[in-house]
């Protein structure tokens, strides 16, 4: 294939008959033009694809990178789901826990009731013996004694369990909200973005 400089060397042989040489001089150097122009040309889209060669290499990179953040940030978010469910599961055991408890509790307080209507049927059973004579009356006196103090002394019991059992409602309450607000702040903490892919 010939270049513009051979095209441009062109000696055509000379002859009796043929074309005029000015003619034949001037086509040969529009002809090397066009095919400068042509080469110039050439060489632009070669250096235009491989611009855009580069470009797409460019892209392609940025669009792995993207994927990549993509998956780390499902990642963080499957994450974050599931500590929120391990909360929610979390809260929904310490309120079963706290319904126990409370239930616990009302059995506490009906025991307590009963023991209190104990101590009054003793109370009604002493004032019955004190109308018995001396003797009988002395007896009586000694049994409701033991009784009573019996009866007492398991209410106080039932009553100390009964305070326990709130003080540590209370504190299961308090350590609620503690994670109630500590799982809210988490969820309200927004997640870094880094689906950048300008750089």
């Amino acid at each position: 294939m010939l270049n513009v400089d051979e095209i441009r060397s062109v000696q055509l042989p000379k002859v009796l008959r043929g074309y005029a040489r000015p003619a034949v001089d001037e086509l040969v150097a529009r002809l090397a033009e066009a095919f400068e122009q042509l080469e110039e040309r050439i060489r632009s889209l070669e250096a235009e694809l491989e611009d855009r060669t580069s470009a797409r290499d460019e892209l392609q990179r940025r669009l792995e990178r993207t994927s990549a953040e993509r998956n780390e940030l499902a990642s963080t978010v499957e994450a974050v789901t599931q500590e929120r469910a391990e909360f929610v599961a979390a809260i929904e055991e310490i309120k079963n826990e706290r319904e126990a408890r409370a239930a616990y509790t009302d059995r506490l307080e009906q025991e307590l009731g009963r023991y209190r209507e104990v101590e009054q049927s003793l109370t009604g059973a002493i004032l019955a013996a004190e109308r018995s004579g001396n003797e009988a009356r002395a007896h009586a006196d000694r049994e409701a004694s033991l009784l009573i103090e019996q009866a007492r002394t398991d209410a106080r019991n039932i009553l100390f369990q009964a305070q326990t059992e709130r003080e540590r409602l209370l504190a299961d309450a308090q350590r609620i909200r503690s994670m109630l607000a500590s799982a809210q702040a988490a969820l309200d903490e927004p997640l870094p973005s880094r689906l950048d892919v300008s750089g």
